[in-house]
């Protein structure tokens, strides 16, 4: 495993996180 690779990794969870928690505040307001 690569710095690389569990960089891109770590960026790509981020990403999916924020955008979960994105939908669901569109969802509750």
């Amino acid at each position: 495993m690569t710095a690389v690779f569990t960089l891109q990794t770590l960026l790509f969870t981020t990403l999916l996180t924020v955008r979960v928690k994105v939908e669901e505040s569109k969802g509750k307001a």
